[in-house]
């Protein structure tokens, strides 16, 4: 929301070409968007667009606010458009190559998703976020070889995240070439005193599945339950990636019953558990 408020302060502190009228519409939508008013928004966006004279800065900032409030009401199309309108006049625009991968995925497009993801990385290759993301995307769509160097790069960007370091470690697993010393000088590096590091020393041997997930189970309410999430699918997926089926399929269904569809677990479960079901539709359990 702040974003919202520093854009109208900075339009209005500087002259602009943009007609009275069209700029008080532009105003209204910034108002309207902050106050969470969606319609009032794209309504007000479009009129200050359609009158054809904000000039291409503010033009980018409409185009992109009308764009994620049309994503916020699942109007992909529309969404996407404007995304496109900014990224004619800013090619060069994070926010919208990021949120209109957003709108690509949910319409299942997933190489235009994957295009922006790393066009957004790209533009800052020094951001580890937007590796983290490309690469676990990659892997979801089970683009395993090409996943394994952007997640190596997130890890090498950001040596103490240790989510980053589990997912190199499961990319690393998916293109059957494990590295126990490579792992072990992630690790070393991560923080792993504090969650999620017991899931890298179970993939390290340093500790068991039992104990794993007695480490899962400290903690209440939120806590608790996102650590048993974030132990399902790492756990699961790291079984999958090693034909482990049988084990892995339970994990694997009680993170996507049980893991809040905010994390970034959620998505890769369900595509990972679809996946496996898929591949292995009758006799898993006798493997």
């Amino acid at each position: 929301m702040h974003r919202f408020l520093v854009t109208a302060l900075l339009l209005l502190a500087f002259p602009t070409n943009a007609g009275a009228g069209s700029f008080a519409d532009f105003n209204k939508g910034i108002a309207a968007h902050n106050r969470g008013e969606i319609d009032l928004s794209i309504s007000a966006f479009s009129d200050a667009l359609a009158a054809g004279d904000l000039s291409a800065d503010t033009q980018s900032v409409a185009h992109l606010d009308r764009g994620n409030a049309y994503a916020h009401k699942k109007q992909w199309l529309e969404a996407i458009a404007d995304f496109d309108a900014v990224l004619k006049l800013k090619p060069n625009n994070r926010e919208a190559h990021s949120a209109r991968a957003a709108a690509n995925i949910a319409l299942g497009n997933s190489d235009a998703a994957k295009r922006d993801l790393l066009a957004a990385a790209e533009i800052v290759p020094n951001d580890y976020s937007f590796w983290f993301a490309l690469g676990r995307f990659e892997w979801q769509t089970q683009d395993y070889e090409t996943a394994l160097p952007h997640l190596e790069r997130a890890v090498f960007l950001d040596p103490k995240n240790t989510y980053a370091v589990l997912w190199a470690e499961i990319a690393r697993q998916s293109v059957h070439r494990p590295d126990t010393d490579r792992l072990a000088k992630q690790a070393v590096l991560a923080d792993l005193d504090f969650w999620p590091g017991p899931i890298a020393e179970f993939y390290r041997g340093k500790t068991s599945l039992d104990e794993l997930l007695r480490k899962a189970a400290d903690g209440k309410g939120e806590v608790q339950s996102g650590q048993i999430c974030e132990t399902n699918f790492y756990v699961g997926a790291w079984q999958a990636m090693q034909g482990q089926v049988a084990q892995a399929l339970p994990l694997l269904e009680d993170a996507v019953t049980k893991c809040p569809k905010t994390f970034i677990e959620y998505p890769p479960a369900v595509a990972l558990l679809g996946q496996l079901k898929s591949a292995h539709p009758a006799g898993v359990a006798a493997q």
